[in-house]
């Protein structure tokens, strides 16, 4: 019962919690500037793997997804992987059982490898560098 009561808050509190990203986005980006600079990357010069996190974020917010990619894809793969797992709680408490979602680890080692590569190629491709 309990597990059931929890779904339903998380039915409820992530629209609600989206809608309100959605509607402070002026205020999100005003925070982002005061973010401190990535120490990485003005040590080395070279990408970390979370540098254009905040940009890839402020353009999600914007609607630009082409753009928050090439920032970096983590934030989106996130934001997807979440909204899978929310349509997943939604139909579960409508009494189907589905996974859209893939369980296997192979899956989420191989995306962490991609993106791992990624990381590390966005360094020595300009195309690749964050905006």
């Amino acid at each position: 019962m309990k597990e059931n009561r929890f779904r339903k808050f998380i039915v409820v509190i992530c629209p609600a919690a989206a809608l309100a990203c959605i509607l402070m986005k002026e205020q999100i980006a005003a925070l982002a500037v005061k973010f401190p600079k990535c120490l990485f990357y003005a040590a080395t010069g070279y990408y970390c793997t979370g540098c254009g996190n905040t940009r890839s974020v402020l353009h999600i917010l914007e609607g630009e997804f082409l753009l928050s990619l090439r920032c970096n894809p983590a934030p989106l793969i996130l934001i997807i992987s979440a909204l899978l797992l929310y349509i997943e709680n939604v139909l579960e408490l409508l009494g189907y059982s589905v996974r859209l979602l893939p369980r296997k680890l192979w899956f989420w080692l191989s995306l962490v490898g991609l993106y791992v590569i990624w990381c590390v190629m966005r360094n020595f491709i300009s195309f690749l560098k964050p905006v």
